[in-house]
């Protein structure tokens, strides 16, 4: 039996060493990349008031589809790179990424982007338990996850020079940077217009007092 798993593996190894390794890492950070964009522009753009009803709901399920995708193409990418024969990724650096040197900054900062994205599609689930105040404060998350996806792809992609990709993701970061500045100037106008909390609480209290 163990001769048997011993060969197994063996073959296994061959077989993902024989694969285009190289071109499955960039593509599928690539493909990680428009997807985790994909995710945080359609969130965006469901929030705004704009959207109601179905087209509110089709917003809404590519949000989490995208979001579930772009995470099952990071690990991947991250898995290949760990089998890369070329590349020097050690496997632990999945679980303890380092800051030692420009290029390790560059994998460190996939790598918390990835833990990033986990933990907020895995806490969607939670919504209802953390409610709605604590959950919308959590998904913000998502833009520092996007900020480091970017950074990471700018900093380790090999592609990251050539035209079509510097395109792809300039038009990415402005789409994304858009839609994000719409969402906080009307953030900020609902703010304005909301009373302040402890006049109203005190107008409440007079009204309610025995004269």
């Amino acid at each position: 039996m163990d001769r048997l798993f011993i060969f197994l593996v063996d073959r296994l190894a061959a077989a993902i060493v024989a694969l285009p390794t190289w071109e499955i890492i960039r593509a599928s950070g690539l493909v990680a990349f428009i997807l985790l964009s994909l995710a945080v522009s359609a969130g965006l753009l469901a929030a705004l008031p704009v959207f109601a009803g179905p087209p509110k709901a089709v917003l809404a399920l590519v949000h989490r589809t995208a979001g579930w995708l772009a995470l099952a193409f990071g690990l991947g990418h991250a898995l290949f790179l760990i089998v890369d024969p070329f590349v020097a990724f050690p496997w632990f650096s999945l679980f303890l990424p380092s800051f030692a040197s420009g290029r390790d900054v560059a994998y460190g900062l996939g790598i918390l982007a990835l833990y990033g994205l986990a933990a907020l599609l895995l806490t969607s689930d939670l919504a209802a338990r953390l409610g709605a105040a604590r959950f919308r404060r959590l998904h913000r998350l998502a833009y520092p996850v996007y900020v480091l996806s970017l950074l990471h792809g700018l900093l380790a992609g090999t592609d990251a020079h050539t035209p079509w990709v510097s395109a792809l993701y300039g038009a990415s970061a402005g789409i994304v940077g858009l839609l994000f500045l719409i969402a906080l100037s009307r953030r900020g106008a609902e703010v304005r217009g909301r009373p302040p909390e402890r006049a109203t609480e005190r107008k409440a209290t007079h009204a309610g007092a025995p004269r």
